[in-house]
């Protein structure tokens, strides 16, 4: 059959298959890696795929998205203070110290997601293709787990989904030992997706050929966005997280603070206490807001007069909300930690948006046609 047809072609009149994604978290939490679980298990489902989602999702109820096709699971409660779906977690002052002290070096606490995962899943002879999703990496962990007592022909396709690389991550330092636990879980996967090419170098060698380029998706039949009118205020919009040092507005805050002109900066993140230094510097023209849902934000960046990205130092990450961004339509300012654009600054504050960031191919975001990628490779392995 695939000698006359694209293995795209193909899926779209292949017979439907039982699918696993697991994952920590999912809707309604606000995090990248929880869109993409949440997008992905939406449009394979209305695909007509038997779709059953895994993630820590506490109480939640989930009723009004469950559908014939798509069903929600709970992996466990977590007693090490990994936060659920809706923000509850375990607040044991214990646990709080080892986090603090120990934290993202040692996995702490999200190696508990192993044994979450890899004890609620049960048999993997169910599915057809598994998915796994990180961050955290313990999410592949609890796959491997299971995967390596199957025997080779009996396993179903495994596809790894990694937002930022692991042992790579030059934003996030690992325990050497878990140099030995990427290698175990890189040799287990059929596939190790990423979302951009520049990431690829962030892996060992053993795994490349095993990497494919999959980018975040999004269903676009939801977006809605305001008529554009232009502001009374030069008004700019920074959304996601901040990261001191690597992905830091503070040079940039700095400079607008030295510029004689009224505008409004409106920053929604999860960190707003690292903006309270900057209160009697920049006054009334800063605005700084918490997260809020996805398509609230893009209707609120698709207002603005433009739009600010701070571009992550190193090459093996995209800030996911670039996709975000792009939906907005609002040109697009980027800038650097380190804040060399001065220039490029002045032009935008005066309505001159030549040096914008360049566009993106919003196409490849489209979560169809995502979702329809994930499926070449399960016919890639089968076929």
């Amino acid at each position: 059959m695939l000698l006359h047809l694209s293995l795209t072609e193909y899926n779209i009149n292949m017979e439907k298959i039982k699918i696993l994604i697991a994952c920590y978290l999912y809707f309604p939490a606000n995090t990248p890696r929880a869109f993409r679980c949440y997008e992905l298990s939406q449009e394979l489902a209305r695909q007509g795929h038997d779709v059953t989602v895994m993630a820590l999702i506490g109480d939640h109820d989930y009723s009004d998205i469950e559908t014939e096709t798509l069903h929600i699971k709970n992996i466990g409660s977590s007693r090490f203070g990994n936060a659920d779906v809706d923000g509850n977690w375990n607040k044991n002052i214990i646990y709080r110290v080892i986090s603090r002290f120990v934290g993202s070096r040692w996995e702490f606490p999200t190696f508990e997601l192993m044994g979450l995962v890899s004890n609620s899943v049960g048999d993997l002879h169910d599915y057809e293709m598994v998915i796994s999703v990180a961050w955290p990496y313990p999410i592949h962990w609890g796959i491997g787990k299971l995967i390596q007592d199957i025997p080779k022909k009996q396993r179903p396709v495994w596809i790894s989904d990694c937002g930022d690389p692991y042992m790579g991550n030059p934003m996030s330092k690992k325990a050497f030992i878990f140099k030995r636990v990427e290698k175990w879980w890189g040799r287990l996967t059929d596939f190790i997706t990423i979302p951009i090419e520049s990431a690829r170098k962030a892996y060992y060698p053993e795994v490349q050929d095993k990497i494919r380029i999959i980018p975040q998706g999004f269903n676009y039949d939801v977006i809605q966005l305001e008529n554009y009118q232009p502001n009374p205020k030069t008004t700019f919009i920074f959304a996601g997280k901040i990261y001191p040092i690597t992905r830091d507005p503070s040079n940039f805050i700095e400079y607008l603070s030295s510029l004689d002109k009224d505008f409004e900066f409106h920053i929604y993140t999860d960190y707003p206490k690292f903006f309270d230094k900057f209160k009697d510097l920049i006054g009334n023209k800063l605005f700084i807001h918490n997260y809020i849902p996805r398509l609230e934000i893009i209707k609120k960046l698709s207002k603005a007069d433009f739009i600010v990205n701070i571009q992550n130092v190193g090459s093996v990450q995209a800030p996911s909300k670039l996709i975000d961004y792009s939906l907005a339509k609002r040109p697009i300012l980027n800038i650097s930690s380190e804040f060399n654009e001065h220039e490029v600054v002045d032009e935008f504050m005066q309505g001159n948006y030549q040096h914008r960031m360049e566009e993106v191919n919003i196409d490849q975001f489209n979560i169809k046609n995502v979702a329809m990628r994930f499926l070449d490779l399960y016919s890639e392995k089968r076929c």
